[in-house]
């Protein structure tokens, strides 16, 4: 098995190229959220997102498995006073959460059961809440195989959310690797 270097994925999906078009629509899909809407970060990782969730005064809990993402988030977000962050397994939260807004930024497809999240997550999101996907998906046909791991089929992404009325916000497609990085945002029906 021939081994990816560890920032081939910083290189793809985070340079300027690729993620600033993307970034414009998330600032303004946040600054749309209602105020006093609590706002759960799923897979926070480093806290890009959660900075512009308390930036427009909203009430932000950010919940990773990974206690060095979750150390990196408390730094960036240590002067604003609305926040919380949690240690968990994304596939086994905790009963008792609830949320207006749940934001998969770079998440799903590392989810194995993505099935049982996506129920785990509609169960969180209070009745007209919204959920905002950022994910890589392929259209299937042969593709790197190192991209095989980080996106999603979009026949699958679509299966998943049944349950909601999906508007996607921008799709930025790669014809070479028959994938996309689509940006989608989901309204609980």
């Amino acid at each position: 098995m021939k081994l990816i270097k560890q920032n081939w994925w910083d290189k793809f999906f985070m340079d300027d190229k690729h993620c600033l078009p993307v970034q414009r629509y998330e600032k303004k899909f946040i600054a749309d959220i209602r105020k006093n809407s609590r706002v759960l970060d799923l897979g926070c990782g480093e806290g890009w997102l959660g900075k512009v969730v308390v930036e427009n005064k909203l009430s932000y809990v950010g919940i990773d498995s990974s206690l060095y993402a979750l150390g990196r988030v408390s730094i960036t977000l240590a002067k604003y006073p609305k926040i919380s962050l949690l240690n968990y397994d994304l596939e086994n939260l905790p009963s008792g959460l609830e949320a207006d807004v749940i934001l998969l930024r770079f998440v799903l497809a590392h989810i194995k059961n993505k099935n049982r999240f996506i129920k785990t997550v509609s169960k969180i999101l209070k009745p007209g809440g919204q959920l905002y996907i950022l994910t890589p998906t392929r259209t299937g046909g042969k593709y790197p195989t190192k991209y095989r791991s980080i996106s999603i089929l979009d026949s699958e992404l679509k299966g998943l959310l049944l349950g909601f009325k999906v508007k996607p916000l921008k799709i930025r497609r790669y014809p070479k690797y028959q994938m996309s990085l689509g940006a989608y945002v989901c309204q609980k029906i």
